[in-house]
């Protein structure tokens, strides 16, 4: 658990389900409100991304990432995410919305990633 009660500051493996399948991803928050994530699909491609993340509420914060994707074939795509969540001691849950976009901005499509995390490793009380 975090030192400060309901913060995501730590580093969190969970899953994302968004069109019709289920990614395994690591995040980490920062104190500073950074954070890095990495992913890994359903295809085993590994994506990485970094973003920010506030404390909206006692128990609620929201993020949002970027992150690089390439395909099988190699094809470049970039994801951007948002997330609001809720934690609920060592695990958080949220919902928001994903683009994929091509390199020079054009949107592919459009998800709705629904989150499920737990508390991997975190500053102790």
């Amino acid at each position: 658990m975090s030192a400060d009660k309901g913060s995501p500051v730590g580093t969190w493996t969970g899953t994302v389900a968004h069109s019709n399948q289920v990614d395994k991803f690591r995040i980490s928050f920062a104190g500073d409100g950074t954070l890095s994530l990495q992913t890994e699909l359903e295809s085993g491609v590994v994506s990485a991304g970094t973003g920010t993340w506030t404390r909206t509420g006692d128990d609620t914060f929201s993020y949002r990432i970027q992150e690089i994707f390439h395909d099988e074939q190699g094809r470049a795509a970039h994801v951007f995410v948002a997330v609001d969540a809720v934690t609920a001691g060592e695990k958080y849950t949220g919902t928001g919305t994903g683009e994929l976009r091509t390199p020079d901005g054009h949107l592919i499509y459009e998800t709705v990633p629904v989150v499920d995390a737990r508390l991997e490793i975190g500053e102790l009380a």
